[in-house]
């Protein structure tokens, strides 16, 4: 049920944060730069989610990845509700990893 909810709230996270990249992407130059490089992390977190949805062991360590790199930039932007979100979605995958194929 837990990767479910982290599944269901990642995919309404892609869809949110689908058309601001593209506004900044308008911009062009290196605000296009930018959104590029944001729109790649965004497909990634998609299939980081269909892999986890899936139970794929495969995709964990990308999932740590993914998350651990989350946790960082909360940390370094001082944003203590991302940081209990990422450690707690880190602390989730860690003790259900033995449950993934």
């Amino acid at each position: 049920m837990g990767i479910s909810i982290i599944c269901a709230l990642g995919v309404l996270g892609f869809f949110l944060t689908f058309l601001p990249i593209l506004e900044i992407a308008s911009f062009g130059g290196g605000a296009g730069f930018i959104a590029l490089v944001l729109l790649v992390f965004n497909f990634g977190h998609l299939v980081i989610l269909v892999g986890l949805w899936n139970m794929n062991s495969s995709i964990l360590p990308w999932a740590y990845l993914f998350y651990g790199l989350g946790l960082l930039f909360d940390l370094v932007t001082l944003s203590l509700g991302g940081m209990i979100i990422s450690i707690v979605i880190l602390g989730y995958l860690l003790s259900v990893a033995d449950t993934f194929d």
